[in-house]
């Protein structure tokens, strides 16, 4: 089972989170409102949340989220992760 970290997040936690998001090492957190379809978010993406000080949120709908996967907040985790994937030729 993955340690969960839960809001509120450091300012660090909130950067390292983000970047992750961006990094296409694994599927980004997306917003997890029932009532929204993929149309109701213009990102393309099912609402990629971002993350906050007070956790995360959709930027499409009120949804949020106040949990996480410890390693997605850890900058040196997703390093590693992406040296790894990019020597077995994945592109990032």
């Amino acid at each position: 089972m993955t340690t969960k970290i839960t809001a509120p997040f450091t300012p660090e936690q909130v950067a390292n989170l983000n970047n992750y998001q961006q990094s296409n090492v694994g599927h980004p957190f997306t917003c997890g409102n029932p009532d929204k379809t993929n149309e109701d978010h213009p990102d393309g993406n099912r609402g990629a949340l971002v993350a906050t000080i007070k956790g995360w949120i959709c930027p499409f709908c009120l949804y949020t989220q106040d949990w996480a996967h410890a390693g997605m907040a850890d900058a040196r985790a997703l390093d590693e992760t992406k040296e790894h994937l990019t020597k077995l030729g994945f592109k990032l």
